[in-house]
């Protein structure tokens, strides 16, 4: 999937390319093959969306979702996640890498919740036997606000001082 606000705003046809139409490609692919089980990581900018990425994974998750209401015996799941720490392409790389270049973290606003999960307890929560549903699963995930997320990696990066930077809400 294309996973980022900005690349899928300023590619927003590749962005439909890749998570919409490839998921009704890996979608088709498993009925072909008779998979049991599908599972399909969404993100929690599909609620609601503002955004191309939003969009996208929205779709996916209809488009996903959909095939439990067929008889088949293949059935789908939709995982809806936040930031998972430690997983490619969560911010922490990205204020981590902001940190030691620039010395300076962008966050979007100060007023801004980050929710939460580690790697190791969204893996379990998938690998937990579960009925697959109409809608998505959604784990316990812990929340702080971005300023305090900025903080704790820079913390965890031994930097203490740095700037932040108000990108402005996307």
């Amino acid at each position: 999937a294309l996973k980022h606000v900005d690349i899928c705003e300023h590619n927003a046809l590749e962005a439909v390319k890749t998570n919409v139409l490839g998921t009704e490609n890996v979608i088709q692919a498993a009925l072909a093959q008779g998979v049991r089980r599908v599972s399909f990581s969404s993100t929690d900018k599909a609620v609601e969306p503002i955004n191309v990425y939003g969009n996208t994974k929205a779709i996916g998750e209809r488009l996903v979702l959909s095939q439990n209401r067929a008889d088949l015996s293949t059935k789908f799941a939709v995982y809806r996640w936040a930031n998972v720490v430690g997983s490619r392409g969560s911010v922490i790389h990205a204020f981590a890498k902001s940190l030691r270049d620039e010395r300076k973290i962008r966050i979007t606003h100060p007023d801004m919740t980050r929710f939460w999960i580690k790697l190791e307890d969204a893996v379990s929560f998938m690998l937990q036997d579960r009925i697959f549903s109409d809608g998505p699963l959604i784990p316990s995930m812990k929340a702080a606000s971005v300023v305090r997320f900025a903080a704790a990696v820079a913390r965890l990066a031994g930097v203490s001082d740095y700037d932040i930077e108000i990108t402005g809400i996307r």
